[in-house]
Protein backbone atom coordinates (compact mmCIF):
# COMPACT_ATOMS: atom_id res chain seq x y z
CA UNK A 1 0.00 0.00 0.00
CA UNK A 2 2.86 2.36 0.78
CA UNK A 3 4.42 1.73 -2.58
CA UNK A 4 1.19 2.51 -4.44
CA UNK A 5 0.70 5.70 -2.36
CA UNK A 6 4.24 6.84 -3.19
CA UNK A 7 3.71 6.10 -6.88
CA UNK A 8 0.35 7.92 -6.82
CA UNK A 9 1.99 10.89 -5.09
CA UNK A 10 4.80 11.01 -7.65
CA UNK A 11 2.31 10.83 -10.52
CA UNK A 12 0.03 13.51 -9.03
CA UNK A 13 3.04 15.77 -8.36
CA UNK A 14 4.22 15.22 -11.93
CA UNK A 15 0.78 16.15 -13.28
CA UNK A 16 0.71 19.22 -11.02
CA UNK A 17 4.18 20.33 -12.14
CA UNK A 18 3.32 19.69 -15.79
CA UNK A 19 0.05 21.63 -15.55
CA UNK A 20 1.76 24.48 -13.74
CA UNK A 21 4.54 24.56 -16.32
CA UNK A 22 1.95 24.65 -19.13
CA UNK A 23 0.08 27.60 -17.61
CA UNK A 24 3.29 29.46 -16.75
CA UNK A 25 4.52 29.02 -20.33
CA UNK A 26 1.16 30.18 -21.67
CA UNK A 27 1.27 33.25 -19.40
CA UNK A 28 4.85 34.01 -20.48
CA UNK A 29 3.91 33.73 -24.16
CA UNK A 30 1.03 36.18 -23.66
CA UNK A 31 3.33 38.54 -21.76
CA UNK A 32 5.95 38.33 -24.52
CA UNK A 33 3.31 39.02 -27.16
CA UNK A 34 2.02 41.99 -25.19
CA UNK A 35 5.53 43.34 -24.65
CA UNK A 36 6.33 42.89 -28.35
CA UNK A 37 3.19 44.84 -29.22
CA UNK A 38 4.12 47.50 -26.69
CA UNK A 39 7.64 47.69 -28.14
CA UNK A 40 6.21 48.09 -31.65
CA UNK A 41 3.85 50.80 -30.39
CA UNK A 42 6.73 52.59 -28.70
CA UNK A 43 8.85 52.42 -31.84
CA UNK A 44 6.00 53.88 -33.86
CA UNK A 45 5.50 56.63 -31.27
CA UNK A 46 9.21 57.48 -31.41
CA UNK A 47 9.12 57.64 -35.21
CA UNK A 48 6.03 59.87 -35.09
CA UNK A 49 7.76 62.13 -32.59
CA UNK A 50 10.84 62.32 -34.82
CA UNK A 51 8.68 63.29 -37.81
CA UNK A 52 6.91 65.93 -35.72
CA UNK A 53 10.24 67.30 -34.44
CA UNK A 54 11.56 67.42 -38.00
CA UNK A 55 8.50 69.38 -39.14
CA UNK A 56 8.85 71.85 -36.25
CA UNK A 57 12.56 72.29 -37.01
CA UNK A 58 11.79 72.99 -40.67
CA UNK A 59 9.19 75.61 -39.68
CA UNK A 60 11.69 77.17 -37.29
CA UNK A 61 14.38 77.31 -39.99
CA UNK A 62 11.93 78.86 -42.46
CA UNK A 63 11.07 81.50 -39.87
CA UNK A 64 14.76 82.23 -39.31
CA UNK A 65 15.31 82.51 -43.06
CA UNK A 66 12.48 85.04 -43.31
CA UNK A 67 13.91 87.05 -40.41
CA UNK A 68 17.35 86.98 -42.03
CA UNK A 69 15.91 88.22 -45.33
CA UNK A 70 14.11 91.09 -43.57
CA UNK A 71 17.25 91.95 -41.60
CA UNK A 72 19.31 92.03 -44.79
CA UNK A 73 16.78 94.41 -46.40
CA UNK A 74 16.74 96.58 -43.28
CA UNK A 75 20.55 96.71 -43.19
CA UNK A 76 20.57 97.80 -46.82
CA UNK A 77 18.13 100.60 -46.07
CA UNK A 78 20.15 101.62 -43.01
CA UNK A 79 23.36 101.82 -45.00
CA UNK A 80 21.64 104.03 -47.60
CA UNK A 81 20.36 106.30 -44.82
CA UNK A 82 23.80 106.43 -43.20
CA UNK A 83 25.41 107.26 -46.54
CA UNK A 84 22.97 110.12 -47.11
CA UNK A 85 23.46 111.30 -43.52
CA UNK A 86 27.21 111.41 -44.03
CA UNK A 87 26.65 113.55 -47.14
CA UNK A 88 24.40 115.89 -45.17
CA UNK A 89 27.00 116.16 -42.37
CA UNK A 90 29.70 116.91 -44.92
CA UNK A 91 27.59 119.61 -46.56
CA UNK A 92 26.73 121.14 -43.16
CA UNK A 93 30.37 121.10 -42.14
CA UNK A 94 31.32 122.78 -45.40
CA UNK A 95 28.64 125.44 -45.00
CA UNK A 96 29.35 126.21 -41.41
CA UNK A 97 33.10 126.00 -41.50
CA UNK A 98 33.63 122.60 -39.85
CA UNK A 99 31.40 123.43 -36.89
CA UNK A 100 33.39 126.55 -35.83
Amino acid sequence: MLDSAAILSIISNGVFVGTTAYFVKRWMDKTDAASAKTAADLQEAVKAHQRESQAIRCQFEEGLDKIYDQLRIANGRTSKIEGELMKVEAVCAERHGNGK
